[in-house]
């Protein structure tokens, strides 16, 4: 890559769960990242129930952060289907909102079903995608988004 290449703004949309197991490792790479290229646009998509995480986040990290509604797999056939259905093709729509308005040069995932919508949008329209797999079993967004990704890190071998 040329220097006026390093240079460019960098853009990127981190999608992350609500837990401290997916936002510090997504946290950890926007910092990393952030450091090789400083003049990069992060921004952190994840769930209302994260904002306890990321309010105590050092300033600078996240250039925005946007919060998705949750919608949790629900389990057994019942009424919460319906809900779900409702707050996934909502989580659908403000994805892609999201990536057709920010235009990110890359996605990454950090795992939870919240990340889910973004990232397979994200693959879909050929945005390049990576997840970042931190537990030693993989989740289950991970290994339905893994093969629709260009690239999966892992924390561990063997993972």
């Amino acid at each position: 890559m040329n220097s006026g290449a390093d240079q460019e703004t960098r853009r990127l949309l981190i999608f992350a769960g609500h837990s401290g197991g997916h936002l510090f490792p997504a946290q950890a790479f926007a910092e990393s990242f952030r450091g090789r290229f400083a003049e990069s646009r992060i921004e952190l998509v994840t769930s209302r129930r994260a904002r306890r995480f990321t309010a105590g986040m050092p300033p600078g990290i996240f250039d925005a952060v946007h919060f998705l509604p949750e919608f949790p797999f629900p389990s057994g056939f019942s009424l919460r289907w319906f809900v779900f259905l409702l707050k996934f093709a909502e989580s659908c729509c403000r994805s892609l909102f999201l990536l057709l308005r920010r235009r990110p040069q890359l996605c990454v995932g950090f795992g939870s079903y919240v990340s889910y919508p973004g990232m397979r949008l994200a693959a879909k329209i050929k945005i390049p995608a990576m997840i970042h797999e931190q537990n030693f079993l993989p989740g289950k967004a991970t290994r339905r988004l893994a093969r629709h990704t260009d690239l999966v890190a892992v924390s561990f071998e063997g993972t």
